[in-house]
Parts: C-alpha cells; structure tokens; sequence
C-alpha cells in the first residue's frame, strides 16, 4: 500500500523487538514517512516537547507512565495531535478509556500490518487536514482583523470629513454674512435712492464699499473651496521650485498692495513635492495678513531655509505691534483675531485656519511667533522632492 501523504510518525513502545519491526512495516508501505521511535513515555515526552509530530503511535501498558498518561500530556503539550494505541487483546475498558481521553483510534495486538497502515494512513491525512483548517482559520482571523482596522480607519476618515464639512459650512455662514450684507444692502440703497439727494461722493463711496466687499467676497470663496479641496489625498505631489513660485505670487502682491516684500533665499535649494495652488494660497494669506498688520510703508520679507533633512522652511515676517507668545498660539484658531486690531483691521479670521488646512494636507507643519522687534512671523515646511533626477532643472 502507497500513499501521497507526508509527514513526521512517533511509536512508542517498551517492547524492542515491535519497535524496531512496525517502523519496518510502516516503510514498505507508506514509504517517504519520517518515523522516530521512543522505547519508554518520558523519552517520548522529551521527543514531543522538541518535535511536533504528525502522529503518535503508543503502546497502552508501559511500565511507569502508561498510554493513557501518555495520551492526556500529548493533549496537553501538542493539542490537536492524531494519538493511536496498541491494545492487548480483551483489554475493552482501557480501550473505551482511551477514546473518551481522545485518541483517534487504537489496534489491537497482534499488529494487522495492512490495517495499522491504513488506519496511521487516515491519522495522517486527518492531521493535514486538520493543520490546513488551522492556517484556514488564521487566515481567516487575520482578514478580519485586517477588515477590521480598514473599517477603523474609514470611519475616522468619515468622522474626520464630516467634521471638515460642519467646520467647511460653519465658515461659510460666518465668513459670507458681511460681504453680502454690504452688498445687498449698497445694491437696495441705489435701487431706493432718489440720485439727486444721494451725492456724488455718498454715490463713489457706497461703490468703493461694494467694491471692496466683492473683493473680499471672492478671496473667501477661493479659499473656501481650496480648503474643501484640501480634504481629498494626493499621493502624488507634483516638483516644484519654492523660488519661482514665491517669485510669481511676490509679483502680483507688490501690484495689488504697493508693500516692498523682500525675498530671502539660501541657494541650492532643492525642489520641493507640493500642490502649486495650496502654496501659493498659504503664502498669499500669509502676505494678506502681513500687508494689513505691518507699520505704514515697513516692509515685508519672505525667507526659504532647508528645514532638517527633508524640508524646506517658508517663513513670512511682518512689521507690526507687539504680539505675546500667547497671542501667536491662538492665531490658527478660526475666527480669531487680536482684540486690540478688530477696530482698526477689517477682516474674519479665517486667513491661518485655512493656511493651516492646506499645509496639512501638504504634509507640513505651520506655527507663529512674535518677531524681535515687533509684528508677528508665520513659517511652515514642505517636503523636499525626492526623485529629483527625474525633473528637468
């Protein structure tokens, strides 16, 4: 008899001349099986402890430790082990002993060969199957574990978005109701208004109001939808040169403000992996922010600075009053503003919330601090491009 089934057998037996003939008979006819023999139950024991076995095969009566004692160390060291015992012919109540203490089967003496290969046959296969459900299972418990932390973690995702989204529309109605109060209201005043009582100077000024308000309206929209954008993953962030585009937005502040903004940059900087257009909304809220809290004609600068290993450090100074640590810290929360510019600055505070929204996403970090001297400077990080030798330069 021949069979595909591999694996690892242990016979234990007091008697020598029957260990040394099963694992004879045991090769002629289930030839490729590792068979170890034990002649006592503490030897095997020892065997056992070092070796997981596929099946054992014990004698029932063996002087000190016996089969049965055998059987119930192997259920506990080795659990799950296929254990067939040798019984003496008649010895019925060992046997049902046995089997309650969970053996898988038992042949009596004198040994059939043919039936005691085909019963450690079917031990073997049992043991396969068994091992086989085993790493099933553990598959099993690992995919769901691994299900598990996804569902984890797409619900903070969840939790996270539906808080973005309640902040996204508490903004909206906070940073909105003046602009269009100013213009609803500057549009109904026209409409009402008789155009010889209203002068021409009521007339420009109410326009220059709306003017303004339109303006702003439309930096907060772009803002807004920047920051909701902001929420989405970008796995790929494009190279960029930090230079070029601190450059290009300096350009069109200096037109829009008339405010000298001073670029200062180490050289060599290296390309930076970041979305062009949340660097350029930092940076230009930044420089909003700066232009309307700095002195009357006191310039602004912007410095780059290799920040650690694998940063770049944008950092924007302004030159205005005095400004506490304490005060710095509570900067990026939203709607914030110092008490004592409210009357003096128009504006709602969004400007560092959204800032910090976006160089989150950037996978930066932004802070602010009182500068030497007076007014306040904003810096944040970018990471540095890794794969520079696929830009062009």
């Amino acid at each position: 008899m021949e069979s595909g089934v591999k694996g690892t057998v242990l016979i234990v037996d007091d008697d020598p001349a029957l260990l040394d003939a099963l694992p004879r008979a045991v090769s002629l006819r289930l030839p490729g099986l590792n068979v170890t023999t034990a002649p006592s139950a503490y030897g095997a024991l020892e065997l056992i402890e070092k070796t997981d076995f596929d099946v054992v095969v014990t004698d029932i009566k063996m002087p000190g430790l016996d089969g049965l004692g055998l059987l119930e160390k192997i259920n506990s060291i080795r659990p799950g082990t296929p254990t067939i015992l040798i019984t003496g012919h008649g010895e019925h109540e060992l046997t049902i002993r046995a089997l309650r203490g969970g053996a898988y089967d038992f042949v009596q003496k004198p040994i059939d060969r043919d039936y005691f290969s085909v019963t450690l046959n079917n031990a073997l296969q049992t043991r396969a199957l068994m091992r086989q459900v085993s790493e099933q299972e553990k598959a099993l418990a690992d995919y769901a574990r691994e299900l598990e932390a996804r569902v984890e973690q797409r619900t903070r995702q969840l939790q996270t978005a539906n808080d973005v989204k309640d902040e996204f529309l508490g903004m909206i109605s906070h940073e909105m109701r003046t602009p269009l109060t100013v213009l609803t209201g500057g549009v109904n005043l026209l409409l009402g208004a008789d155009p010889q009582q209203l002068g021409s100077e009521d007339y420009r000024a109410l326009l220059g109001d709306m003017s303004r308000e339109g303006e702003r309206l439309v930096r907060i929209v772009e803002d807004l939808l920047v920051m909701a954008r902001a929420g989405l993953d970008f796995e790929n962030m494009e190279p960029a040169r930090i230079e070029r585009l601190l450059e290009s937005i300096i350009g069109r502040e200096q037109a829009r403000t008339g405010r000298v903004i001073r670029l200062l940059c180490a050289e060599n900087l290296p390309l930076v992996a970041a979305e062009p257009t949340y660097v350029e909304r930092v940076v230009e809220n930044l420089l909003s922010n700066a232009h309307k809290y700095s002195l009357e004609g006191a310039e602004i600068d912007i410095s780059v600075r290799q920040f650690g290993g694998s940063r770049l450090c944008i950092t924007v100074e302004d030159r205005g009053g005095e400004i506490s640590p304490e005060q710095a810290e509570r900067f990026f929360r939203s709607f914030y503003r110092a008490p004592e510019t409210r009357e003096r600055v128009r504006g709602f505070g969004i400007g560092l919330t959204v800032c910090r929204r976006l160089v989150g996403a950037l996978g930066g970090e932004i802070w602010a601090s009182p500068r030497d001297g007076g007014g306040l400077q904003v810096s944040f990080t970018v990471p540095i491009y890794e794969d520079v030798e696929q830009v062009a330069s």
